[in-house]
């Protein structure tokens, strides 16, 4: 109960246009660009492919996962995420 109420005050105190959403897609991108920076590439990996969850099309997340796997000898397994980004519409890419 006290979780909702919380989360309702916090959301009150946004701008209209920042979705909580979009908050915690954010924060969680700031996580896993960190993971990168700190060598934990394993933990920004998981911690990309948890966004990839609820936002299988985003093509940032997409971009930067893929980029991860090729900067880290990995190609095959970037190959799906670069062509989501590479078959984004450009609207989705500006988002």
């Amino acid at each position: 109960m006290r979780g909702n109420r919380l989360a309702g005050s916090v959301a009150a105190l946004l701008p209209q246009h920042v979705h909580p959403r979009s908050m915690s897609l954010n924060l969680t991108l700031n996580r896993a660009r960190a993971c990168v920076q700190r060598g934990q590439v394993d933990a920004a990996i998981k911690l990309y492919r948890g966004l990839l969850v609820s936002m299988a099309q985003h093509p940032q997340i997409n971009t930067e996962l893929g980029v991860l796997l090729l900067q880290h000898r990995r190609p095959q397994d970037a190959v799906p995420f670069i062509n989501k980004v590479v078959g984004a519409t450009p609207e989705a890419v500006q988002n």
